[in-house]
């Protein structure tokens, strides 16, 4: 079968953020066993509720809860850090791409 190329873009691109996002699952619950924080910068935020986007997002994790998310935010010396680069995070929307 033979995808339209834009079927079959969307279709790698759902492929590409499924594997993201597994790999950013196991990123944060492989540190959860420690207490110190892990910092996720990336491209952009947006909140749906508001409609506002946030860029150069900083989101503080520590254990399994969201602690802050500032723009442009301060990471500690020698913090774990995981660089989404030019992503946008979506808050509430990890079972999208079920």
């Amino acid at each position: 079968m033979v995808l339209e190329p834009s079927i079959r873009i969307l279709t790698m691109t759902i492929i590409f953020a499924r594997r993201a996002t597994i790999l950013l699952l196991f990123a944060l619950f492989t540190h959860a066993a420690h207490s110190d924080s892990i910092y996720l910068v990336a491209g952009s935020r947006v909140d749906p509720l508001d409609e506002s986007v946030i860029e150069n997002p900083v989101v503080e994790i520590d254990g399994e809860r969201i602690v802050s998310v500032t723009a442009e935010g301060d990471i500690p010396e020698g913090a774990a850090t995981i660089d989404l680069g030019s992503s946008t995070l979506l808050p509430g929307l990890a079972d999208l791409l079920r």
